[in-house]
């Protein structure tokens, strides 16, 4: 092998790993934001799940205490 062979085969391999290093770094952040937005939606359903239990138990009882006071 010539050393211009060499030079030139260590430009395309470095040239490359930077290529690979690009893409791995977008996806790394495009994976930071995805899971930003799963952090919410789980706060979300955590958040309607907290209201819904807290209603199955607050409407049975208003509901019972609005008959006794109407009726």
């Amino acid at each position: 092998m010539k050393e211009n062979d060499i030079r030139g085969w260590l430009v395309r391999l470095d040239e490359r790993n930077r290529t690979i290093f690009n893409t791995l770094s977008r996806i790394e952040n495009h994976l930071v934001k995805l899971n930003g937005k799963v952090e919410k939606h789980e706060l979300d359903i955590v958040r309607f799940k907290t209201y819904g239990a807290v209603a199955v138990f607050i409407i049975p009882f208003s509901i019972h205490f609005l008959m006794r006071w109407v009726g």
